[in-house]
């Protein structure tokens, strides 16, 4: 395997765990949301609109749906803290796959 493969792999990687986890997570967090938290959030085609345009525009950066999301529907600092650790999560869940990827590419 080359180099450029073993890059490929690794991207794959991280992207067949972060919008998979993006989704799951977006969709729990709606089926708790009650009242003006449910209210807030996106309808479900704009959600899936919104995860699919970052994941196309800015494929590293999808899971910053994730910090949207609970910003929007919280409407509060704990919101936005929730959101960005909840991003910051993904991410090392991403980086962990393309670096598992990487050692075994060796």
């Amino acid at each position: 395997m080359t180099p450029a493969d073993a890059e490929v792999f690794e991207l794959l990687a991280d992207w067949a765990v972060t919008l998979p986890v993006t989704f799951l997570l977006i969709r729990s967090d709606e089926r708790r949301l009650r009242g003006a938290e449910l209210a807030r959030a996106w309808p479900p085609s704009s959600r899936d609109g919104a995860i699919l345009g970052f994941f196309l525009l800015a494929a590293g950066f999808t899971p910053l749906v994730i910090a949207f999301h609970w910003t929007r529907t919280r409407a509060s600092l704990a919101g936005f803290a929730i959101g960005v650790g909840l991003f910051l999560l993904v991410e090392a869940l991403g980086i962990g796959a393309a670096w598992a990827v990487e050692c075994l590419a060796v």
